[in-house]
């Protein structure tokens, strides 16, 4: 038997930016997906639900902090692997 790996990881680039230390802006995510909710209620009750730990799964991206009026937001990095969970979901 012989064990095949495939690693997809160049097509989801081409769809979702993906970084060099392979990880995801969780913004970009949403959109791909189809998901029509608030972004931080959406992605808070998926931290919450699924358990996801900051610094393991995901990371506050501090480069981007001013959203819709000048507002400080929240942006975050999640890793390839948790946005292949989240769009399992």
């Amino acid at each position: 038997m012989t064990l095949v790996i495939v690693d997809h990881t160049h097509e989801a680039a081409a769809v979702l930016p993906i970084t060099e230390d392979r990880k995801v802006d969780a913004r970009a995510l949403p959109g791909w997906l189809g998901v029509r909710r608030d972004f931080s209620t959406w992605l808070r009750k998926l931290i919450v639900d699924y358990a996801f730990e900051e610094g393991t799964d995901y990371s506050p991206d501090l480069g981007r902090n001013t959203g819709k009026r000048g507002n400080p937001r929240k942006d975050y990095l999640l890793t390839l692997d948790t946005a292949k969970q989240i769009a399992l979901i």
